[in-house]
């Protein structure tokens, strides 16, 4: 099975390379100061063994760390495994994996990826010997069995400062989301309690159950239909009747006609209607161009006309002002049977001017013919630009009246596109509402519901052996008796009586002064928090070590004893429990076996796990002490 060698990092640089070197079935303290990294190997651990997530704080750690590296110790072969810093991201898939001896470290230069991360966690269970299913996708995990992977087996191998103060959850990552489930669906393998043939079982049971809840829903649904008469078909008859659908008439049906009233009306509608609008639409623009036309030769035609009266009004202007400047020759009047004029003032016949005052006379009157000729003709023109304005005016007035239709046309397609849209949700609603309760035959449910329970009950039979062994196990059996045994030993609230694991609560669960179950979460005070924490995980391993099961024969416990305090600790303990903490850690193979590796990590302080306090039993396995000595030197920081 898994320890760990080495944890090996390396810096963004050639000769940057940091090497802690573990010791297998054996202790591992980790003591040094606050900030010095200590705590983050849990997660650097986590992250090399296939977490989906990076979470080492973004500090020095991930600042200046390009490869995390670990050298695990598998059966009797070494392998070492890699992941790359994600750096900005959240995860990568980046990995490296390659056999090797005890004392192999590779420069950085040979670290380079030829792995998936998925990659390394098949070869890694494969060679722990861990049932692997097909492979196939788990779409609910809340529902089905999880394949069983080697992410399931490292549950039982952490413990972080937070999680062993805790008494919501035991086991690590058990407060996230679905592992809770997955813990209560993969530890009956974990335990040997179920095979392959057991584990199929549970798949098809979950299966079966998962159908079953969906059969209920449904059945659910129907009644809740029946029971409030209706009350959406109702409601969708309402929305059909304003939107124009169906008649008022029809609100008052019986519960027997809505689907058959809705589903008539759902066939008959064309969701696709067009706008009725738009042929009146195009007659109306169409004989308004052709008034615009007609406009456009009568405006022509009344240019022409007035163009021609005013020249005639000019014309006569000053035709008239010559013919007034002319009458003056009226005076001379003409002699009879003579070519002379008398004179108006001596009668006295005048001659040699008769030819000149003749042709003036004629000139006159050429001019006052002309100006009557001109008249008649002046005239008609006046009448026919009248009559040309009078059509011009009806033409506008005809043009507004086909312009005010088109634009109420254009405004009642709104409305009516308004009306349309309206109508088709409404039947699609109803379409959807009808298609519903066509899936649902309550008869036919009912019976196939009854039929899921004879089958699940028959199955679950195959079962029973199983499930009752594990939870025998738990209480009465090797575990829980190992866990009684283990917290009475540290003198814990409740360890007088019988301590059982309860795997469908994922908890402890104890007696009370009453004889009365008492919860975990409802046993206060944190020394039975860390202490139940420690009996419950040791028993568990020491039944996967007695046992051979494929978990990794590791645990890390950060802070086990509080001897740095912290705001999220509400108390530190008593030295006398200190103490019982510190032989059950240092004597650990006494509680879980001789191949088993354990790795705490720890503040120095007097009295907790310093030389003096735990003599020669300690000094090789501590990595480092306050001497100044971090997880990543500062000349990494210095020269990053």
């Amino acid at each position: 099975m898994i320890q760990i060698k080495d944890i090996i990092l390396y810096g963004f640089r050639d000769d940057q390379i940091r090497v802690l070197k573990l010791k297998t079935n054996d202790v591992n303290l980790i003591i040094g100061e606050s900030h010095t990294g200590k705590s983050a190997l849990i997660d650097i651990i986590d992250y090399c063994f296939g977490s989906p997530d990076f979470k080492v704080e973004k500090n020095f750690i991930a600042k200046n760390v390009l490869w995390f590296v670990l050298k695990i110790k598998v059966g009797n072969d070494y392998i070492l495994i890699g992941r790359k810093n994600p750096e900005k991201s959240n995860s990568t898939n980046q990995s490296y994996i390659e056999t090797c001896n005890v004392d192999y470290i590779p420069d950085v230069k040979k670290i380079k990826e030829n792995a998936t991360i998925d990659m390394v966690k098949r070869i890694i269970a494969e060679r722990m010997g861990i049932l692997l299913d097909d492979g196939k996708v788990v779409i609910k995990p809340e529902h089905y069995i999880p394949s069983i992977t080697l992410r399931h087996s490292l549950f039982y191998s952490f413990q972080s400062s937070d999680d062993i103060i805790s008494n919501k959850y035991i086991f690590f990552g058990q407060n996230e989301l679905y592992v809770e489930q997955a813990i209560k669906k993969t530890l009956p393998y974990f335990l040997g309690a179920f095979g392959k043939e057991e584990i199929e079982i549970q798949k098809h049971l979950d299966g079966l159950r998962d159908k079953k809840r969906e059969i209920n829903r449904q059945i659910r649904d129907y009644e809740k239909i029946v029971g409030k008469r209706f009350e959406k078909g109702y409601s969708l008859i309402s929305e059909a009747i304003k939107c124009n659908l169906i008649l008022e008439e029809n609100r008052s049906c019986s519960p027997e006609e809505i689907i058959p009233l809705l589903s008539k009306l759902v066939e008959s509608q064309d969701r696709a209607s067009k706008i009725i609008n738009e042929p009146q639409i195009f007659e109306l623009r169409k004989e308004r161009n052709e008034i615009l036309d007609k406009i456009d030769d009568i405006k022509r035609n009344l240019v022409e006309i007035n163009g021609m009266c005013e020249l005639f009004d000019n014309y006569k202007a000053v035709s008239t002002e010559g013919l007034e400047r002319l009458h003056s020759i009226n005076i001379f009047k003409e002699m009879p049977d003579s070519e002379a004029f008398c004179c108006p003032l001596c009668n006295t016949e005048i001659t040699g001017m008769s030819s000149s005052i003749k042709m003036i006379k004629e000139h006159a009157d050429d001019i006052r013919e002309r100006l009557g000729g001109f008249g008649n003709d002046y005239e008609d023109m006046k009448k026919y630009s009248k009559l040309k304005q009078d059509e011009l005016k009806l033409l506008k007035g005809k043009l507004g009246e086909i312009t005010a239709k088109i634009d109420g046309l254009y405004k009642e397609d709104l409305r009516k596109e308004d009306s349309i849209i309206s109508q088709s949700k409404t039947l699609g609603r109803i379409s959807l509402w009808i298609e519903n309760l066509e899936v649902v035959d309550s008869y036919k449910l009912k019976k196939l519901e009854k039929a899921f329970d004879e089958n699940i009950k028959d199955i679950s039979k195959k079962l029973t052996d199983p499930l009752v062994k594990v939870d025998t196990l738990l209480s009465s059996g090797e575990i829980g008796t190992k866990i009684t045994s283990n917290a009475y030993k540290l003198k814990l609230d409740c360890s007088d009586k019988p301590i059982a694991f309860n795997l469908k609560k994922c908890t402890i669960i104890g007696l009370d002064v009453n004889e009365e179950p008492i919860f975990f979460e409802n046993i206060g005070s944190t020394k039975n928090h860390i202490g139940y924490h420690l009996s419950v995980l040791f028993a568990f391993h020491n039944y996967f070590v007695k046992h051979q099961r494929p978990v990794p024969r590791f645990l890390i416990i950060d802070q086990p004893t509080m001897s740095q305090s912290s705001s999220a600790r509400d108390e530190s303990l008593d030295s006398t429990t200190i103490k019982n903490i510190r032989e059950m850690l240092l004597n650990y193979k006494e509680y879980i076996g001789e191949e088993f590796q354990l790795i705490v990590f720890e503040h120095e302080q007097k009295g907790t796990f310093d030389e003096e306090t735990c003599g020669n039993k300690i000094p090789d396995g501590i990595i480092w002490k306050t001497d100044g000595l971090k997880l990543i030197p500062d000349s990494w920081i210095e020269y990053k």
